[in-house]
């Protein structure tokens, strides 16, 4: 091989390296949070917790503040995040918030009636994970969720993990 086609191919892969690395940058990002009732459309005020997903991407969780790296999900496969919370009511002196995190929760994945994994809520309630397409159930009984997966696509999912009376 001569010397100027081996110049060639190594310009090509140098190039072809940078492209890709580029549109990993250049990710339109989604963003989703908890308000206390459910998980709607929209960047929360600074400093909470928030899920960031793309087509293709691992979904992430972060804060507002922080700088995200988008990851490619693993050829075929799929993305699910999420929150697990625990509701709260009543209170005379009224309640500043509507729900509590269900931080550091185990949360059961299964696939028909299997549990196939064990998935852990950080501090704030919220997960991620990435999955292969299909049906699973998310949770502990009673409380969980049922979500599709689909290959490159993120599903996101609340799951009440109970509910807390206050005097």
């Amino acid at each position: 091989m001569s010397i100027r086609l081996k110049l060639l191919i190594i310009l090509l892969l140098i190039s072809t390296s940078a492209s890709a690395a580029g549109s990993l940058h250049s990710v339109e990002w989604k963003f989703y949070h908890f308000n206390g009732k459910k998980i709607i459309h929209g960047r929360p005020e600074p400093g909470v917790d928030f899920i960031a997903i793309a087509d293709g991407i691992r979904p992430a969780i972060a804060r507002s503040e922080e700088r995200l790296d988008p990851v490619p999900l693993p050829p075929d496969r799929g993305g699910v995040a999420g929150i697990a919370y625990i509701a709260v009511s009543g209170g005379k002196s009224g309640i500043q918030h509507e729900y509590l995190p269900a931080g550091r929760m185990k949360l059961n994945l299964a696939s028909g009636n299997k549990i196939i994994a064990t998935l852990e809520t950080g501090e704030n309630g919220y997960f991620a994970a990435d999955l292969p397409p299909g049906r699973y159930r998310i949770g502990i009984s009673p409380f969980f969720s049922d979500v599709s997966i689909e290959k490159g696509v993120t599903a996101i999912v609340s799951i009440r993990a109970g509910k807390r009376m206050v005097d």
